[in-house]
């Protein structure tokens, strides 16, 4: 089946394929392209179903209403029994990242106005989430590098973002943060006071 983002098909791929929604969730879908009808006008509102892929096999599970605005995919979200949206940008950088842009009010009804600036948020947002995703990804390049300088007696493990040095008397442990690598040093020798002495 054709992709319309990383994890769903549109609804009329999936009913194309077999897909038939239920009572309860063809409910659901009215009710929700009903909220959204002065999206229309600004908007394409583009009904959808999430997938799992599994040991070569594709399942179909959730319904879930899109919208395409500018050349971009969004999720409308709205709590339970509210009467407005906001907005998540899709297949967009997960890091969480702080920052203080100012998140737009949610929308009721549609203007072109309210979707340009969540449209720009989101955009802001995500903006700041890869260069964050970038200087982390550096940052672990950056220290691997140094570890692969060390002489070719000392044994380094690695495992993801955590790792040890081991050396003669002497183990480093490691975890590579976003910002920051956290390092402990650990003495493994002599465990007495002559040997604490000469240390200091």
């Amino acid at each position: 089946m054709q992709k319309y983002t990383n994890n769903t098909v549109t609804l009329e791929t999936a009913i194309n394929n077999g897909f038939t929604l239920s009572e309860y969730q063809q409910r659901d879908l009215n009710k929700e392209l009903k909220e959204l009808e002065s999206f229309n006008k600004f908007c394409k509102v583009v009904p959808t179903i999430s997938f799992e892929e599994y040991e070569g096999k594709t399942y179909l599970e959730h319904l879930r209403v899109l919208i395409e605005y500018k050349g971009y995919i969004l999720k409308p979200y709205k709590k339970w029994n509210g009467k407005s949206f906001e907005f998540f940008l899709v297949d967009s950088c997960k890091k969480s990242v702080s920052h203080n842009l100012i998140k737009p009010n949610n929308i009721g009804v549609a203007t072109e106005k309210k979707l340009n600036d969540w449209l720009n948020y989101l955009i802001e947002e995500n903006n700041l989430c890869i260069a964050a995703e970038n200087e982390a990804k550096k940052l672990k390049e950056n220290y691997l590098k140094k570890l692969e300088q060390l002489p070719k007696d000392i044994k380094t493990y690695v495992n993801g973002n955590i790792g040890t040095v081991y050396a003669k008397n002497f183990t480093l442990n490691f975890e590579i943060c976003d910002t920051f690598v956290s390092e402990r040093i650990t003495y493994t020798g002599a465990n007495n006071f002559e040997t604490f002495l000469k240390l200091i």
